[in-house]
């Protein structure tokens, strides 16, 4: 089971490694999603010059907030209540279409560029996730010297046996040909006579 859960631990963090700006905007698509629309907007109050309509449509002429532009109009379809010659307008907080706009730009970056790494085969647009697999399997391999020869393991299964070591490489998955959980599960299973004595020293408690 501890394997298990180091293979799955080692997946995410070679994931994290591997694609930074991908995650980063997983994250910023997370984020804005969870607070947009969560700004609370507010009523501006604005002096009423003079009201009319036009059909169903009310049209208010009023004095503008701005110092370069004297008046403005503001249109509803139902009538306003006016209060002390002004009405209230409500305003949206601009910070919630920001968080929408930065949600849906982040979100369809990362699902194009999964799409084509998909599409092209090229793990290299897309997530890396073989290249992730296989490095996070190489950290269950180990390596046990006994009677001058080199024993290759994983999850106490006989990789192979060599009689010099492996050296210069980072993906000893790759090396050895396994590319997943099932690969491991065809290999044999095999003990060490010193991981055989560990064993047995540890069942009597002695170990």
């Amino acid at each position: 089971m501890m394997s298990y859960i180091k293979l799955f631990f080692n997946f995410i963090k070679y994931l994290i490694i591997k694609n930074p700006i991908k995650l980063s905007l997983v994250i910023i698509s997370i984020i804005t999603f969870n607070y947009a629309g969560t700004f609370k907007g507010g009523y501006d109050y604005y002096d009423v010059v003079s009201e009319g309509t036009h059909g169903n449509i009310h049209i208010y002429v009023v004095q503008t907030k701005s110092t370069d532009i004297g008046y403005e109009i503001i249109t509803s379809d139902k009538k306003e209540n006016i209060k002390n010659g002004q009405i209230a307008v409500w305003n949206y907080n601009d910070l919630n279409v920001l968080f929408y706009v930065l949600f849906s730009i982040s979100l369809i970056i990362v699902i194009i560029a999964t799409i084509i790494g998909i599409s092209n085969d090229d793990d290299d647009v897309s997530w890396e996730t073989e290249n992730c697999y296989q490095r996070a399997i190489t950290t269950l391999i180990y390596c046990e010297l006994e009677n001058d020869t080199y024993h290759y393991m994983i999850m106490g299964r006989l990789i192979q046996k060599r009689s010099d070591q492996i050296r210069f490489t980072s993906n000893f998955a790759g090396e050895f040909r396994i590319y997943n959980i099932s690969d491991i599960y065809r290999l044999p299973k095999f003990s060490t006579k010193t991981q055989k004595r560990n064993n047995i020293l540890n069942k009597l408690g002695i170990n």
